[in-house]
């Protein structure tokens, strides 16, 4: 098999180069010893059937991996992804060889193995590039991926980070059962709701940013919470902390910002593509579900203007330009963290 295949199963998987090398001698030791077995054996039947065995063999298994990524999972994999090959390779060159005029059968051919090394070199190199846009724009999406949810104030207090023992899907089951919230499914306004994908299995880095404009900072209703918050979401694989502040901020509210914060630092010119980035006000950490949690970065900005252009799919379109003196309105009924990290807001952008 070459090895533009195996190479992005390798750099996906992490695996050590030692075990790179086992998964690309599968190839020649399964062709070496079965090629003309296999293709005496399948001789018999129509060059349709063996050309649809083969391609299926060489791209269902793939699908395997998303379930697993496991070594036994890979050599499975690539062993019928290689006698696949072996079903398609003769039967498409014995095809090309028959369809080609006499005179023309050696350019024929030529074309017809060229045509496969180009194919070798397109699909991985389309495949990586696929691999490194976020899911949200690689389906054409313009809307953020949707967040997870946040824990409500009834969930179990999460243990201290060292030592904190490890809960299995038995427990939340066990808490559901004894009429707690279900951490795989928190209770809302409009009833439980599914868990939302994460970038990352155990840990995602998200930002919540304040606004403030004209001495008023932004609060925006969360549609499934029903809780006043900040404008944030996921920082994306492809960006820093800073940007996703900004590309939040952009989709949720159509607003422009100026982060606060220092960036006076100074730059060394021996590292390359040096950007010094704003730092966020305030960080914490918390658990989302069973087996996830969030590191919430907080930033205040200052928007450029008030006119607020909702967009977000999963964030209602209630919104409010708050003061300092409004932040006691029982309606807006403040989480004690929200309430600090808007006067807070309000108090650096006064002082920016």
């Amino acid at each position: 098999m070459p090895f533009e295949v195996v190479l992005p199963i390798v750099e996906t998987f992490g695996l050590a180069p030692a075990t790179w090398g086992l998964l690309l001698i599968i190839n020649p030791i399964l062709v070496t010893l079965f090629q003309l077995r296999l293709t005496s054996a399948v001789a018999r039947y129509s060059p349709a059937l063996r050309l649809g065995v083969g391609l299926a063999l060489m791209g269902f298994p793939f699908l395997l991996l998303l379930g697993s990524g496991a070594l036994a999972v890979l050599i499975v994999v690539l062993v019928l992804f290689v006698v696949g090959e072996m079903l398609w390779i003769p039967t498409s060159q014995a095809l090309a060889a028959r369809l080609a005029p006499a005179t023309m059968r050696g350019a024929y051919m030529g074309a017809f193995g060229a045509s496969s090394a180009v194919a070798w070199t397109v699909a991985p190199l389309v495949a990586l590039q696929l691999r490194r846009v976020p899911a949200r724009r690689r389906c054409g999406c313009s809307s953020p991926l949707p967040r997870s949810p946040r824990p409500p104030q009834a969930w179990p207090p999460i243990a201290p980070m060292s030592g904190r023992p490890t809960r299995t899907n038995a427990d939340f089951v066990f808490a559901r059962s004894r009429g707690r919230p279900s951490l795989d499914a928190p209770p809302t306004r409009n009833g439980p709701i599914p868990l939302m994908p994460h970038i990352h299995e155990q840990i995602d880095f998200t930002v919540e940013v304040f606004c403030v404009h004209a001495g008023r900072v932004l609060l925006r209703r969360h549609d499934k919470f029903g809780i006043w918050l900040g404008v944030g979401g996921h920082v994306e694989l492809d960006e820093d902390p800073d940007e996703a502040a900004h590309r939040e901020v952009r989709e949720e509210v159509g607003l422009e910002i100026e982060l606060i914060g220092k960036t006076a630092v100074p730059k060394d010119p021996r590292v390359v593509d040096y950007r010094q980035l704003v730092p966020p006000a305030f960080a914490h950490r918390h658990r989302v579900s069973a087996d996830h949690e969030h590191v919430v970065l907080t930033y205040f900005a200052c928007a450029l203007s008030d006119k607020v252009v909702a967009g977000g799919t999963d964030v209602s379109d209630e919104w409010r330009w708050v003061s300092g003196d409004e932040l006691d309105d029982p309606a807006l009924d403040l989480r004690a963290n929200v309430r600090f990290y808007a006067e807070q807001a309000l108090a650096s952008a006064a002082g920016a």
